[in-house]
């Protein structure tokens, strides 16, 4: 998907597969190996409480990507995996630390998977909301599982504005209905392992779009 962005965007990806010591200097090894020209961490204090330990690094690390996306002209996506090791208390302390302090980095985006059971700062939305001007800092939450009409629908409307500026609701209604009609469902929720056979319904609609945009 970035790669379809273009020019202009990074992305780290940061494993959750192994236990370390020290996350905050994982993420900069990380962050680092992508490219990005980041200052070496200056060591932590050992007398403040660890909560203040986290934050202040994380605040320190965050604000050295911004500081190295601003200059190269790019938007940074920190990717943080689905962790299949035990996430333990100082873990979560950099992650949540890190997450506040990224809210307000206009060059940083994060994305966290599997991390439902954590409290992070700013807002949580569960839809986009109406104005994407005057709404708080926050992050979009979403389950990943099953899909529905409405998403393949709102999928469409996306890939025709991307393709030809648009086209008429009535035709990306019938796109979606033609493409989910040999589909199986549960309660109007179609599985996920059905995505590769939607894909292969949608691409005759999306390939008559793009033709006649151009």
């Amino acid at each position: 998907l970035l790669r379809r962005r273009g020019a202009g965007h990074r992305l780290v990806r940061i494993p959750q597969n192994e236990v370390v010591d020290d996350m905050t200097a994982e993420i900069r090894r990380w962050a680092t190996a992508s490219g990005l020209a980041l200052l070496v961490d200056a060591p932590a204090p050992v007398d403040g409480p660890p909560e203040t330990t986290a934050r202040g690094r994380a605040e320190r690390l965050v604000a050295d990507i911004e500081a190295a996306a601003a200059t190269a002209g790019e938007i940074v996506w920190i990717y943080i995996d689905h962790p299949t090791v035990v996430v333990t208390e100082s873990r979560r302390l950099v992650l949540e630390s890190l997450v506040r302090a990224s809210l307000v980095s206009p060059h940083l985006r994060l994305i966290l998977a599997g991390m439902n059971d954590f409290t992070f700062a700013g807002e949580q939305f569960r839809r986009r909301p109406a104005s994407a001007d005057d709404r708080p800092p926050g992050l979009m939450v979403e389950y990943l599982g099953g899909f529905r009409r409405s998403d393949v629908v709102a999928f469409l409307r996306a890939a025709a504005r991307a393709l030809a500026g648009g086209a008429d609701d009535a035709v990306l209604e019938w796109e979606a209905t033609r493409a989910l009609e040999s589909l199986e469902d549960i309660n109007h929720i179609y599985d996920s392992a059905q995505l590769p056979a939607l894909a292969e319904a949608l691409r005759p609609g999306l390939r008559a779009l793009a033709r006649g945009a151009s």
